[in-house]
């Protein structure tokens, strides 16, 4: 699987299959390469692959070393205090007294290794940031989905007190309707009372005017048997 490009790992990349150094190696033009690739490669080349001109000031030998420009050497070392490589007439004059200077080899191999440690730190921190992706990424999934069970138990508990409420809307309907129905019966039968103790009054009065005694006696005597109704 191909790497994903950054501007660190292009500096880490073999030219000629495109991935960060397997095994890397230097020739004596600098260039650095797969082990397993550039062996391939010189197996027909017998060359660098990468031999092109070189900017202005700097020369090449047919070997592919670059020369000095000043002095027409190849530039052998690489000198710490300025960051330059120079050649060894460039070493032995006052522009760089006092300098510290190692081979050219040896400033690659110590840059090399410097940006394959940073690589690998930042290959540890890009993993570190993708496993915290995931998991909040399977918090949120969890979060989400335990608000999908809350809300469905919330509306379900509504869902079951608005039922309850109805239920318990028309019971109590009922019975105010049964309470209407109740005073409605009472109200009849006391108003079936009253129109019986008016007619027992009427007769009374009626009794009182009867002349014949016997005839007034029998009368009461039934009304008294017959009694008022209850309420």
């Amino acid at each position: 699987m191909a790497t994903a490009s950054s501007p660190l790992t292009d500096h880490l990349r073999c030219s000629i299959c495109t991935e960060v150094f397997t095994e890397p190696v230097s020739l004596n033009c600098q260039h650095t390469f797969c082990k397993s690739c550039i062996q391939q490669s010189l197996k027909t080349l017998q060359q660098c692959p990468l031999l092109k001109p070189k900017p202005e000031g700097v020369e090449q030998t047919t070997a592919g070393q670059d020369m000095c420009s000043k002095h027409n050497e190849i530039l052998q070392l690489f000198c710490d205090t300025d960051k330059r490589f120079i050649c060894v007439v460039c070493r032995d004059g006052k522009a760089h007294a006092g300098h510290k200077f190692k081979p050219v080899k040896e400033a690659q191999d110590d840059v090399m290794e410097k940006l394959v440690s940073d690589l690998i730190y930042l290959q540890e921190d890009i993993n570190m940031v993708v496993r915290f992706l995931e998991s909040e990424r399977g918090i949120t999934a969890n979060t989400r989905e335990r608000n999908v069970r809350l809300k469905a138990e919330i509306s379900s508990q509504f869902e079951e007190l608005r039922e309850q409420l109805r239920l318990r809307e028309e019971q109590a309907m009922r019975e105010i309707e049964d309470m209407d129905m109740d005073f409605e019966t009472k109200l009849t039968e006391i108003e079936e009372v009253l129109a019986e103790g008016w007619e027992r009054q009427a007769i009374l009065k009626s009794a009182m005017n009867i002349a014949e005694m016997l005839s007034m006696l029998k009368l009461y005597n039934l009304l008294r048997n017959s009694g008022p109704r209850q309420v």
